[in-house]
Formats: structure tokens, C-alpha cells, sequence
């Protein structure tokens, strides 16, 4: 990574710059153009020999594991003597909410939220290994032994390889005693019986990372002070403005970055007045050296890990932790507790040599949902906290979200699950759904006594009556099709625009009716004639909502390209409070919803603006479309910007009104008029150095109906292209049909904000590189049954396309040989009736 050169100075003080999150972030701070000082209390975070950065590991049920881990420490493990003071009570109460209160659904996405955050952070070790080298360890992957400790682990470490299969992370099984055993190393395990094979973790060696890092920051000109941060002068709007010190230094600053560790709470509350109490606690354990790599990797074995390392003198050690503790700080892990420890070692593995190092690992900041904090706390000052055990796993991610949210104020994908949640909101949510659920089971039986039941039909069941779907809008191509094609499966009703007080008294009619909303244009608006005096649709949908004939609405369905987010949220919580469904459809094309999450986890996959990166994005539609680009479009660019900011792109517009469009949403970014040719782009990357060229293209043809979009990535050698396209308006309807079913028969309050959440849109799991990006896409499609064919030029030259083509168990998919291809490989493949294809293109 190169240091970007001055150009103006911002001051910022990292505080807590010796630990998982504070190591990084003082290092990828050192890159900026920043008048950078940081501060750390002590030099012995991050003393301890190796982490491993387990991304595979992380549980889907991560939420609450500080709550769950400690009891299964103090039931199944051999107890430890463990006093629970009163300051745990506000904390327990809140895991025991987070418990109780917190869906399958909501674990499965905080753990995919997490899980992301844990790759993010595993490329950029990748990319510090390849530039200093030297920071890894051992061999790659994890092995997770069942515990002999623990009753029924063995079924409990394959159902978890069951959960995380079944969203994407791959594994082998061993029960082969010779191979489970080749596969630790020397140490002898005792009962070698099973254990899953985690391909993606890797070790890092904590002393020479830290040693590397600490070296760059300083020859990039950052300040280091071994001081205690005391507290801060604040302006008149509560602006950061000076560090105070335990030593006396008074530290002028713009901006403050805190990724403190164990004492956090501690500070947030005596310094900001924040109070963290029922979010944040410490946990502890014990750890110990043996000398020697006795193991080959990373080896989990229930509430034990071991990896190889090196001490500060290099040797090579064996690192052995203990699982921390909830509010094991006071008092510390004493004697017996060490003891203890050792114990459980032994009892998991036959080592009979001496153990010369043992000592507490104090100090593990968790929260009650398992996930890290990252949160503004004043308007200069981003904290990054409580990763627990997962410190150094997440923490280069979380310094690259926290100082991106500090320094450009951009929240990344997932901020809202890295956000405290009070009380009252998850009590609250709880409440909504029961009585939602007690309100609908009260309006089917009025009667205070249970029912009768009927006696059994001697004929089937009738079939559930359809729900009257009544549309507000009938302008437009579109809107015909949907009327068209909908009142052939519902009762159906459709009103002009300004008919709105007709649409309520027919909705008060109709008892659990839906209504439709299709709209026009970037500011959602009803044409109430074609082209002219339009209507704004947020304000038709905002008093059916107010308008108390329309108490039984069972849902909304809005279809529109661009309703602005304000609005959106506005008419989302009004609904909520009517306990009205409501799904809002930005795009009715499954295979652009596709599209998008496709390209998301190719640009996380990708190095992010290495030399030769670049982008293409492409949209072709009928004539008819006046929208340049496409919403759609402007989706796929703005996920662009997003991971590679607005600093590090250029884009390469075709017209200078689409630069004249750009520049007020994106004023940091350099937007070019060119024709976008090779030798254009080429000229543009020599005038940019360093910046990713996304060239932007809208195309019009001469067809009744077109919808198409083609997105290409290019990185190191290959080339890859997704494209999605349409060419029958009709093929757009089953989205709105989906949603239609999901208000008026799915859960109560259902609500959601794309196509994916009614339709059935396939998901990808992140990955660490473009080329396994694209072979988890490849293997989601065929594992779906989407894809159609596999064509490839010559499979037996190129590697990379065998590879992609193989799945984990080492299987490939069946191809055919095309020597006339214009590419490596081409996959097609159909999603709900429309098409979606990946083209690669290699150097092989």
C-alpha cells in the first residue's frame, strides 16, 4: 500500500493505537494525508504470540455467544469459581432479552453481517502478508475437535458444519484417526475420532504483525505518545477539540478515532458521558506456551484453541488458550484457576512435556450480541468496541468502516447491526409481534371460549379467496401490464391518480384488500396525465394509511424506481403502526436483484483499486426509456463507489449531462467524457494513477421492449462479466404477484425493501478473492438448478476455468467444449424466467 501524499491536514488522534482495532487503523491512517497521533496506554496488547483469523468458525447463532459460552463454561467444563458482581445484572438482563428476542432470521443475517466484516478484514491481512510477508504462521485452515468434556458436542460440532454449509462455508469431515491425527501436527489427541475441516482460517503471528505495522506508521510520519487518555475539551457543539493526558499533554485534534479495549466502558462513561453499561462487559481466560510447533495449524477443541507461533525471541512455541470468561476480571484468574486450565489440556490431548509459560489473558471487551460496536459517540469522534475473542478476526475491518465512517461519513453495508440496541427496541419488537399475532387470532374467534371444533369435511377444504388488489395509477406502459395481467388471478380494481378517496372507500369495502402503487420516474409520481401534472405517490399512500376506512388493509405494494429513502422510511413506519404489510419494489427484474448481489461480492472479493483494476457498466433499453442511465444502473455505480470511494474511482461518462448528474451526488469524484474505447480508457488510467476507471454507458435500441444490464469486473489477468436482461414486460409481473401473496397471506406486518425479499432471488456468501467469488456464484446456480449451459473455450489449458468449474467435494460441472467462444467461459443460467449469464475471460 503507498502513502497517498499531503494535500491538506486534518489532525486525528487514534487512542487505543496498540490492539486489534486501534494496530490497523493507525496504519491504514498513516496512508491518508492526516496530521496522525496516536496513544496507547501500555505496550503489551497484542503481546500474546498468535490470533487466528477464523473466518469460517464464526457461528450462524453468534448473537449472544458471551451468555451462552459462560454458561457452558460453568456447567460442562469444570467450573470455574466465578463471582458474579452487581454491575453484570443490567448486562445478563440484556442477553437474556437478545435470547428471547432475537429471530433465526435475524441471527442468520447478523451472522452473514459478521461474517463479512471477518473477510473484509482477512483480505487486508492478505495484503499486508504479500506486502511485508512474514506475518502468517502454520498451515492454513482449522480443525474443530469434539469435546470428550462435553455432553453431545459431537452432535453439536456437525450440526453446526450442517448450518454453515447450508449458507455457503464449505468443510470436510474426518473420522480416519491417522489422518485426523497428520492433520494436527505432533500433539497426540486422545479421542481422535471427528473433526470438521475449516478451509479459510489462517494464523497470524502476532509479533512480527505488530512489529511491521508499528514500523510503517512511524516512517509514515505518525506520532506515538505511551500515555492514559484522561479526557477531551469539547466546543460549543460538542466538537472533540483536545486530548488531555494522564502525563499532562494537551493534544489539539479535528478528529478522534477510539478503539479502546477492556477499560472502554469505564471511559465512555467518565470522559463522553456515554453510558455502555448494558452493552458492554469484560470477559477473561487463561493461555500458556509449550515449546515447539507441536500442532500444524490452528485446532479448536470445545472451549480450547491451539496454534503454532513464535515467541519475541522467534522461536517457534505452541499457543494454548482457554475460553474468556464473562466478568472474570475481579477477581483475576488466580492459581487454581490456571490449574484448572491445565487440567482440560490434558484431558483433550496426551502431552507429557513441561509447560515453562502460563499466565491470565485479562481484559476481552464483549457486548451482548457477540457482534463489535461501531458508533459516532460525539460529531468528530468514531468508537470501534467489543469484539471479544473475535478481536483481531474483525478488527482491520472494523478500523477500515470506522475510519471511513470518521473521515468521509460513509456507513457501509450492515452498519445498522453494528449499532447498540436499547431495551426498549428489542422489547418493543417483541411486544409488536405478539400482538399483532393475538389481534388476528382475536378478529377470527370473537368468542372469549376456545372453538369447537367442526367435525371432520367429508369434501376438501375450499380454496383461500383472493385478496382485492386495487391499483392507484393507470398511466404507462407498465401499469396496463399490470392491470392486464393481475385481474386475471385477483378481484381488481384500478383508479387514476387523483382518485384517491375513491380507492379508500373501496379498500373500507373490501375487508384485508392490498394496494397497488406503480410509479414514474427518480421522485415516485402518479401521471395523472401521461407526461404531465403528476401526483406524488408517498402523499396517496400516506392517506390511505391516515383514513380510518382502511383499518382491515392487509398490505402495500409499492412499485417504483426511486422513491427517496426519506419518504420511504416515513411510510414504512406508518404502516408498522397500522400493522399494514408493505413491500416496496425498486426493480421488478429478479435478475437485476441477482445482478446486484452478484456484483457485491465480486467488488468485496476484488483487491480494490490495485493496478489493473477497472469497471464497465452498461445498460440497453428500447427507445422509449428516457431514464439515463438506468436505476439500476445507477445501483451497480453507486455499490462501486461505495466499496472503492469516491477518491478512489474515475468514471468515464459517455455525455456531459450524465457528468453534470454525477458531480452533486458524488462531488469528491473525477468524472471524464470520453467514448470509452480501450485506448481512451488506458489514457484516462496514465492522467489518474492509482484510480479504478469505471467506464458508464446507456445504449437505446430500436425494439418494442429491452431491459438489459451487463457489469464487468477485471482484476490481475481476468475478466468477468455479468449480464442480465429481458425482453417481455410480462416476464416483470411475478415479483408484484409475490408480493401480493406475502402481504395478504404471509406474516403479519411482513415487510420488504427489494424484489429479493418476496421472490425467490438467490444469495452468494462473501469470498476472499475474485476467483472464489465467482465459483461460489457458479455453484449457488447450479446447486439452485438456474443453470442452463456451460460453455467453455478449452478447459484442459486454463486452470483458473477448472477450477471455477469445480465444486468442494471436487467435482466439476459438465461443460461444453465451444472453440468459437469469445471467452474463457460462459454460464447461463434463469431466474424466476429471465435470463442471467457470467462470462470469464483469462490470459491463460
Amino acid at each position: 500500500m503507498k502513502r497517498t501524499l499531503p494535500i491538506f491536514k486534518t489532525r486525528l488522534t487514534i487512542i487505543g493505537s496498540d490492539g486489534a482495532i486501534g494496530l490497523p487503523a493507525s496504519y491504514l491512517a498513516s496512508l491518508r494525508p492526516l496530521e496522525l497521533t496516536t496513544i496507547s496506554s501500555k505496550s503489551s496488547t497484542l503481546a500474546s504470540s498468535t490470533h487466528t483469523v477464523h473466518t469460517s468458525i464464526v457461528r450462524p447463532n453468534c448473537a449472544v455467544w458471551p451468555f451462552g459460552k459462560a454458561l457452558d463454561s460453568w456447567l460442562n467444563n469444570g467450573p470455574f469459581d466465578i463471582r458474579v458482581s452487581p454491575g453484570m445484572l443490567g448486562f445478563s438482563f440484556h442477553c437474556m432479552l437478545q435470547s428471547y428476542c432475537v429471530t433465526e432470521n435475524q441471527a442468520l443475517r447478523m451472522w452473514k453481517a459478521f461474517r463479512g466484516l471477518a473477510l473484509e478484514s482477512r483480505e487486508l491481512y492478505m495484503e499486508l502478508s504479500r506486502e511485508f510477508g512474514g506475518i502468517m504462521t502454520g498451515g492454513s485452515g482449522r480443525g474443530h475437535l469434539a469435546s470428550p468434556l462435553v455432553a453431545g458436542d459431537k452432535e453439536t460440532v456437525l450440526a453446526l458444519r450442517e448450518k454453515l454449509l447450508a449458507v455457503g462455508v464449505e468443510s470436510n469431515l474426518l473420522t480416519n484417526g491417522k489422518e485426523l491425527q497428520d492433520y494436527v501436527g505432533q500433539l497426540k489427541v486422545r479421542q481422535p475420532r471427528l473433526m470438521v475441516r475449516y478451509p479459510e482460517d489462517f494464523v497470524l503471528d502476532l509479533p512480527r504483525y505488530k512489529t511491521q505495522l508499528l514500523h510503517r506508521v512511524a516512517t509514515n510520519g505518525g506520532i506515538h505518545i505511551q500515555d492514559t487518555v484522561t479526557g477531551f475539551e469539547r466546543d460549543s457543539r460538542g466538537n472533540i477539540t483536545t486530548v488531555l493526558t494522564l502525563g499532562g499533554s494537551r493534544i489539539p485534534t479535528d478528529m478522534v478515532f477510539y478503539a479502546g479495549g477492556w477499560k472502554a466502558r469505564h471511559f465512555m462513561k467518565s470522559c463522553l458521558g456515554v453510558n455502555f453499561s448494558s452493552h458492554l462487559n469484560v470477559a477473561s481466560g487463561v493461555r500458556f506456551e509449550l515449546p515447539g510447533h507441536l500442532v500444524d495449524r490452528s485446532i479448536v477443541c470445545g472451549s480450547m484453541f491451539l496454534a503454532p507461533g513464535h515467541d519475541v525471541l522467534g522461536n517457534p512455541i505452541t499457543d494454548v488458550g482457554q475460553m474468556f470468561l464473562v466478568n472474570f476480571t475481579d477477581p483475576y484468574p488466580v492459581e487454581k484457576h490456571r490449574v484448572q486450565a491445565v487440567e482440560r489440556f490434558h484431558t483433550y490431548f496426551d502431552y507429557r512435556g513441561d509447560i515453562p509459560k502460563i499466565w491470565n489473558c485479562v481484559g476481552r471487551p464483549i457486548t451482548t450480541t457477540g457482534l463489535p460496536i461501531l458508533e459516532r459517540v460525539a460529531p468528530n469522534m468514531v468508537a470501534a468496541l467489543g469484539p471479544g475473542m473475535f478481536g483481531v478476526t474483525v478488527g482491520a475491518g472494523l478500523a477500515q468502516r470506522g475510519l471511513s465512517l470518521l473521515l468521509d461519513n460513509k456507513n457501509h453495508l450492515h452498519h445498522q447491526v453494528f449499532t447498540r440496541q436499547s431495551v426498549w427496541n428489542i422489547t418493543s419488537a417483541f411486544l409488536r409481534d405478539k400482538i399483532s399475532s393475538m389481534r388476528i387470532s382475536t378478529q377470527q374467534d370473537p368468542s372469549p371460549l376456545p372453538p369447537v371444533p367442526p367435525p371432520a369435511p367429508t369434501h376438501p377444504p375450499p380454496h383461500r379467496t383472493p385478496p382485492r388488489v386495487i391499483q392507484l395509477g393507470h398511466r404507462g406502459a407498465m401499469t396496463t401490464v399490470l392491470a392486464s395481467t393481475l385481474r386475471k388471478t385477483y378481484p381488481y380494481a384500478v383508479y387514476p391518480s387523483r382518485s384517491t378517496v375513491a380507492a379508500i372507500a373501496d379498500i373500507g369495502a373490501h375487508p384485508h384488500a392490498v394496494l397497488l402503487v406503480a410509479t414514474h420516474g427518480p421522485l415516485a409520481k402518479l401521471p395523472a396525465h401521461y407526461g404531465t401534472h403528476y401526483v406524488h405517490a408517498n402523499e396517496s399512500i400516506a392517506a390511505v394509511l391516515a383514513a380510518p376506512e382502511t383499518r382491515h388493509l392487509s398490505g402495500i405494494v409499492v412499485v417504483s424506481g426511486g422513491m427517496p429513502s426519506v419518504m420511504l422510511e416515513d411510510l414504512v413506519l406508518q404502516a408498522r403502526a397500522r400493522g399494514v404489510g408493505f413491500v416496496y419494489l425498486p426493480s421488478l427484474a429478479t435478475s437485476v436483484v441477482l445482478l446486484l448481489k452478484a456484483m457485491r461480492v465480486l467488488l468485496s472479493a476484488c483487491g480494490g483499486g490495485k493496478s489493473g483494476t477497472g469497471v464497465r457498466i452498461e445498460d440497453i433499453f428500447h427507445l422509449e426509456k428516457k431514464e439515463v442511465p438506468s436505476m439500476a444502473h445507477r445501483q451497480l455505480l453507486a455499490a462501486t463507489v461505495e466499496i472503492f470511494g469516491e477518491d478512489g474511482v474515475v468514471v468515464i461518462a459517455g455525455e456531459e449531462r450524465i457528468r453534470e448528474a454525477l458531480k452533486p451526488q458524488y462531488p469528491r469524484m473525477a468524472v471524464e467524457v470520453a467514448a470509452g474505447s480501450d485506448g481512451e480508457t488506458a489514457m484516462v488510467r496514465r492522467r489518474f494513477p492509482g484510480l479504478v476507471p469505471v467506464v458508464s454507458r446507456s445504449f437505446r435500441v430500436d425494439e418494442e421492449y429491452r431491459n438489459q444490464h451487463r457489469y464487468t469486473l477485471q482484476e490481475g489477468g481476468i475478466t468477468v462479466a455479468l449480464e442480465q436482461s429481458l425482453v417481455n414486460r410480462a416476464q416483470l409481473i411475478s415479483p408484484v404477484r409475490y408480493a401480493i401473496e406475502k402481504v395478504s397471506s404471509g406474516p403479519p406486518c411482513f415487510y420488504g425493501m427489494e424484489a429479493g425479499a418476496v421472490a425467490p432471488v438467490v444469495d452468494f456468501e462473501p469470498a476472499p478473492s475474485l476467483v472464489t467469488g465467482v465459483r461460489g456464484i457458479i455453484s449457488r446456480l447450479a446447486a439452485m438448478g438456474s443453470i442452463t449451459s456451460i460453455q467453455v473455450r478449452d478447459i484442459s489449458q486454463d486452470r483458473v476455468i477448472r477450477g471455477l468449474l469445480t465444486d468442494g467435494s471436487g467435482t466439476m460441472l459438465c461443460s461444453q467444449k465451444t472453440p468459437e467462444l469469445s471467452c474463457s467461459l460462459h454460464v447461463a443460467a434463469q431466474i424466476d424466467g429471465q435470463d442471467f449469464s457470467i462470462s470469464v475471460s483469462t490470459e491463460a
